[in-house]
């Protein structure tokens, strides 16, 4: 009886640390998902710049396309109306209020950023590491941490 209490108990632990398991790896199995599948999207967003301490600093608002891949559109409306736009090949980046255009190379723009992640021109974990960080109003958070 009891080398069945404990056999059921083994069972159950195995069964919990496994679920743990899944659960854990749930968020970053979607993100991936999600990277392979989508073509197109938009969104608008609300963007927040933290300093090194992780206090909020800057807030800004706007809309987002994307065409994979490679062409993506961000127009930032507040504070600062602000244009960038990708061909797959350039970046421009429009400031209405100095009346100035930037052009780049994707690459040399988005550097090793999650951004370049949405254009589909780079891997998800070569580049970086995945860190589950909880849910928030139904929405499964992931910490994107660049190894270079």
């Amino acid at each position: 009886m009891m080398y069945k209490n404990i056999l059921y108990l083994v069972g159950l632990l195995s069964l919990i640390l496994s679920s743990a398991v899944v659960a854990e790896q749930q968020p970053v199995a979607e993100l991936r998902h999600f990277l392979a599948v989508t073509k197109t999207m938009q969104a608008e967003f609300k963007q927040v710049s933290f300093d090194e301490f992780g206090n909020p600093g800057q807030t800004s608002y706007g809309r987002f396309y994307l065409q994979r891949p490679g062409k993506f559109r961000w127009d930032y409306q507040k504070p600062f109306a602000q244009q960038i736009v990708s061909n797959a090949e350039k970046v421009w980046f429009f400031d209405a209020d100095l009346e100035q255009v930037t052009v780049k190379t994707l690459d040399q723009s988005l550097g090793s950023t999650p951004a370049l992640l949405l254009s589909g021109k780079m891997a998800l974990e070569e580049n970086f590491t995945l860190q589950k960080q909880g849910t928030d109003e139904d929405l499964q958070w992931v910490k994107l941490i660049p190894k270079n």
